[in-house]
Parts: C-alpha cells; structure tokens; sequence
C-alpha cells in the first residue's frame, strides 16, 4: 500500500472531519430533496397519485443533487489531499527529504482524493435513483454524469497538487489560493465555450445546414479540444506537481522541460495537417507556457550540486543537448532562447508561404492575420525574454541583498508593470495635454509587450526593439553563460563559480555574490 494514501486516509478518520462532513452532506442532501419536491407541486398530487406520471420532476432534482454532490465532493477532495499538502509544506514534514519519491507521494494524494470523491457520490446515488423514478432523468444521465464530475474533480485536484506542493508560506498558500481559481475559472469559461460551438455546429449539420468543416475536420476538432482537457492540462500538471514534490536536490525542471517540448514538437505537425486554425493555438500556447518558464528560470540555482552533476552527461556533445533542459538559471534561460529562435523560424516559413515565396507542406493556405498573431506572440516572447533576463541582471547587480532568489521574477515583473503604465500615461497624455500632441512616443508605446495585441502599427517598432535589445543581452550574457557550460560537467572539485569570483567573467552577473542555497 501507499504510505502517503495510508496517512491521508488516517489523519481524516482520526480527526473525524469525513465523519462530520458526511453528515452534514447527508443532511442537506435530505432537505433539498425534500424541498424541491414540495416546490414542484406534489402536495397537490395526494389525492391524485396518476399525476406524478405525467411530466418530467425528476430533472429539477436530478440537477440539484448533482450540483451539490460536485460541489461537496469537490471541496471535500481539494481540501483533503491539496491543501493538507500546502499544511505539511508549511510545517516541512519529513516525507518531502525521505525515501519516498515524488510519484510516489502524487498518487497517494491522488488516492485519497479519490476515495473521499467516491464517498460522497456513494452517499448521492440513491437519491440520484429517486430522481430517476420521478421521471425525466435517464439512465445513461445517471450513469455518465457522476462519472464526468469525478474526472472533472480529479482533474482540478491534480492542479490544486501542482500548485500548492510549491507552497512555503502562508502569503505563498493565498497567493497559490487566487492564482488556482482564476486557472479553474479560465477552465470553466473555455469548456462552456467548446461545448456550446460543438452543440451549434452539431444541431446545424443535423438540421442540414452548411458548416465550415468536413465530417473528419469536425471530429478531429472535437477529439483535439477533448485531448487538450483530458490529456494536455493533466500531462502538464502531472509534470508540475513532480517538479514541485521533488527535494531541493534533484533535477527538477528536466521531466518538465523536456516532456513539453517533445509534446510541443508532435503536436505541431498534427495541429498543421490535421486542425483548421490550431498552428494558431499552438504558437499562443507555446508562448505562454515559456512565459511561465522564463518566471521560473530566473529564480532557479546559479550551481550545480554533486548529486545532480552525478547525472550530466560526460561526453561534450551530451552535455550541449542536456544543457538546456537542466535545473538552473543559465539552463532554463537557454531553454527559453532556445525555444524563441525555434518560434522564429517557424514563423519566418509561414511568413514567407503567406507572401508565397514557400509553399507549404498540406496545401494549407496561410492569411495575413494568421501571419501577424504568430509575429505577435514571438516579439511578445521576446520582450518578455528580454525584461526577466535584464531582471536577473539587476538583481544579481543591486537586489541580492535585500531580495531573496526565489523572487526574482518580481524584478522583471515590475519592470514590465513600469513600462506598461509609463506607455498607458504617455498615450494619455498625447490626448489631453495640446501641446504633446507633436511628441512622437511610439518608442515608448512600444517597451509595452501587450501593445502589439492591440495596435498592429507597433510591429515593425517592436520588432526592432525586441531583436536589438535580445542581442544586448546576448552578449551581455555570453561570458556569463560559457562560464556556466563550462562549469556544467561532472567533476565538482574542477567548478569555478563565476558568481563567487569578482571580475570573472560579465561583470553583470559575475561581480557579487551568490546567494544560492540549494
């Protein structure tokens, strides 16, 4: 059995909080069937009993149980695997430093969040057969639909685990709280959406009507917007909570990176051949979740322990490929660079098949605007790029002392904050004040990553602006980074820490000292 599933199941039988909850839950299941039912008329069904027959009262019932078993079973599962997680990451319990491995621990939270889903289900289920006597409910809603919320809640359980197992703090545990609302909040609004574009398109290809695609377009779509729900968002908090489980010690970031790139990688020619519009989707994903790498680069270790370099390769060769994918600074921004130039060139064919300079493999037709979204997420990534690697300057310069390494991105974050209410007060003041109506700040509208979503002038400003300031930092960085590869090998008694040697190396990562602990 699973040590981590064995001490959930005990600490809430222990305390007894799944035995209080079951009744409560029990009860209120009692009073809201008994309401609804003498809200849908049936007291006046008593001398009559052949009315209940006619008319489906069940739905309204059926509806109300499901809504309330989801949301009991739902904050029942969340608060007993994810956020006793946050407690014990709090209190640093001894299994995140023992022998029992991250997956190890991941399924065994996942277990007994299972389990207590189960439970109040189970409790549910014969109302929910007393909702099906009353009419109006058919089996297979019995059946699927329970089904469906317990994969739903497992789901957001499986993010709640990626999300607060990185939790150290009490202001971190409400922070991590807003950040998983807003993620099942964006979830919720996205699969609305897809499900009432699949009920439209699917009512007007029954009705007869005329759809933009083909039977085969329109089921891989639906199997693509299904996979990205079922597949893509478990894979990827799958490999997050392992990251977040993992100790100090171990190569955290490699399962990460390297499962998304090979997913990225694949799933680029699907979405070309095979899904109207998805390259689109691919690069606005793509984009995002090395955003999210570049925060978390920026806060990762300057060196590399004896343990972990036990696993860097020996050969030189080796060591360039597993360079990028490795947990560290240098490692994480490369990736990330790594990644830009791969966006370029992809971007570049598309460009060139829309100006039809190159055809393009699939006979698929590429429009202007399909052009500008992709240029617009690669300069945004690059001036993203731009801001945190310049943040992880200034902090290694003028913060070290005062900010700890973990919040590093909030450097780079505020710079953008900075440039963007700068751009907003200089667009502001060009429409009120007269006199700055000859004053040219397109420069300064620009230093904004978000303006190019919404003034399609700014391309050409900000493409200049991104790829000259990414060569600054470049060679900025060099010395720092080849003195990085140079120190990622095997033998630690050989590693010259640049950042603990003065004049060694760039001056703008090399000059003060690191305060890397782990």
């Amino acid at each position: 059995m699973n040590p981590v599933f064995i001490r959930e199941i005990r600490q809430a039988v222990r305390n007894r909080t799944v035995l209080y909850a079951i009744n409560i839950f029990l009860t209120i299941l009692v009073l809201a069937s008994g309401y609804v039912i003498y809200d849908t008329g049936y007291g006046d069904f008593a001398g009559n009993p052949d009315q209940l027959e006619t008319g489906p009262h069940g739905q309204r019932l059926f509806d109300v149980l499901m809504g309330l078993a989801t949301i009991a079973s739902a904050a029942g599962c969340i608060s007993g695997s994810a956020l006793r997680l946050a407690k014990d990451r709090i209190d640093e319990e001894m299994q995140f430093y023992s022998l029992i491995g991250p997956g190890k621990q991941l399924r065994g939270r996942m277990l007994a969040g299972l389990l207590i889903t189960s439970l109040f289900f189970s409790i549910t289920l014969p109302f929910l057969v007393f909702a099906y006597l009353l009419r109006g409910v058919s089996l297979y809603q019995i059946v699927l639909l329970p089904c469906a919320a317990m994969i739903g809640i497992q789901i957001a359980n499986l993010i709640a685990i990626a999300l607060f197992g990185g939790v150290r703090s009490c202001l971190q545990w409400i922070c991590y709280g807003f950040l998983f609302a807003g993620i099942l909040a964006l979830l919720y609004i996205g699969l609305s959406q897809d499900a009432a574009f699949f009920h439209r398109l699917i009512r007007d290809w029954i009705s007869g009507y005329m759809i933009p695609y083909t039977r085969v377009e329109l089921a891989t779509l639906f199997l693509f917007r299904s996979g990205f729900y079922l597949i893509l968002i478990p894979f990827i908090a799958v490999l997050v909570a392992l990251c977040q489980l993992s100790p100090p010690s171990w190569n955290r970031m490699r399962p990460l990176r390297v499962g998304l790139s090979v997913f990225g990688l694949v799933m680029l020619p699907v979405e070309h051949f095979f899904i109207p519009g998805g390259v689109e989707s691919w690069f606005s994903f793509t984009t995002a979740a090395l955003s999210v790498f570049l925060v978390v680069a920026v806060c990762e270790r300057d060196t590399w322990e004896a343990r972990l370099r036990r696993s860097i390769p020996k050969s030189r060769r080796g060591r360039i490929v597993a360079f990028p994918f490795f947990t560290g600074a240098a490692n994480g921004l490369m990736f990330v660079l790594v990644w830009t130039i791969l966006l370029a060139v992809i971007g570049s064919c598309y460009a060139f098949a829309a100006a039809g300079i190159l055809p393009l493999p699939g006979g698929r037709g590429v429009n202007h605007f399909f052009v500008y979204s992709q240029l617009a997420s690669m300069f945004f990534l690059m001036l993203i790029f731009d801001y945190f690697a310049t943040g992880k300057m200034l902090w290694h310069l003028f913060f070290h002392r005062w900010l700890p390494k973990e919040l590093t991105w909030l450097v780079g974050l505020g710079m953008i904050l900075a440039a963007s209410i700068l751009s907003l007060v200089l667009a502001i003041l060009s429409q009120v004040v007269s006199t700055a109506g000859h004053i040219n700040n397109t420069f300064v509208m620009a230093v904004n990553p978000f303006m190019l979503f919404f003034d399609p002038a700014m391309t050409g400003v900000q493409m200049v602006l991104a790829g000259g300031w990414t060569i600054i930092i470049a060679l900025c960085g060099y010395p720092w980074l080849r003195n990085r590869f140079l120190d990622f090998h095997l033998d630690s008694r050989r590693e010259t820490d640049t950042l603990e040697t003065p004049g060694h190396g760039n001056t703008a990562f090399a000059v003060l000292p690191s305060t890397e602990s782990s």
